[in-house]
């Protein structure tokens, strides 16, 4: 249909309806990261899926990839409401500032945007609030296995039971998502934040005593 004039990015297609609204959803700032990233030449692969498709000892990403976390947010302004995802967000703050140089706000500056183009989006990290030059900057920082698993551990300490989930599991968010950067950078695979946990960190699934087994989603949608 004429109104639902699609974009087409690297075989990304995104509606412009959804993007020219007064605010934009979440997806599809999500959308448009991974669009402008296969624009930038970024091949995103999908990760390895079941345990069939691992060798034994191998984890969800490549031994030398560096891992972001990433929150894809509407605006500047709904950033704010994160801290209501905290028991104790000042304490938080203090403990995980400085050390969240990987974790990530990516959100759309402004509604306004022209024909055809995607919408400009900018990232911040998530505690200090400190600016990249572009929301594809953040693909250039990210760290090690170890370290990440560390900073998630005592991010997870902090965060609420999520209320969107029936199984009482913590902190999951749907567009928190944990993107693996190759050596060359020029190789990206992501999954859902909930999916690394439970095949990464699983003692954090026991020590939450899940009674239900936690819907799996993908992680960035783009287009496999």
């Amino acid at each position: 249909m004429a109104s639902d004039l699609q974009i087409e990015a690297a075989g990304i297609t995104i509606f412009k309806g959804c993007m020219n609204m007064s605010k934009y959803w979440e997806k599809t700032v999500e959308y448009s990261f991974v669009a402008q990233a296969c624009r930038s030449g970024v091949d995103f692969l999908a990760p390895l899926g079941g345990k069939e498709e691992r060798g034994v000892g191998d984890g969800m990403f490549g031994k030398d990839d560096k891992l972001i976390l990433v929150e894809f947010k509407v605006g500047e302004g709904a950033m704010a409401l994160e801290q209501e995802k905290f028991d104790d967000y000042p304490e938080a703050h203090l403990v995980l500032n400085g050390r969240d140089s990987h974790h990530f706000f990516v959100y759309a500056q402004s509604p306004v945007i022209a024909e055809k183009q995607l919408p400009l989006l900018v990232a911040k990290t998530y505690f200090g609030g400190v600016p990249l030059q572009s929301a594809m900057e953040c693909l250039k920082h990210g760290t090690d296995a170890a370290t990440f698993k560390e900073y998630v551990e005592d991010l997870l300490k902090y965060r609420k039971v999520d209320g969107r989930s029936s199984s009482g599991q913590v902190g999951f968010e749907a567009l928190s998502n944990v993107i693996g950067v190759s050596a060359s950078g020029k190789h990206v695979s992501t999954v859902t934040l909930e999916q690394y946990v439970a095949f990464e960190m699983p003692h954090l699934e026991l020590q939450n005593e899940l009674t239900n087994t936690p819907k799996m989603s993908s992680g960035l949608n783009f287009g496999m």
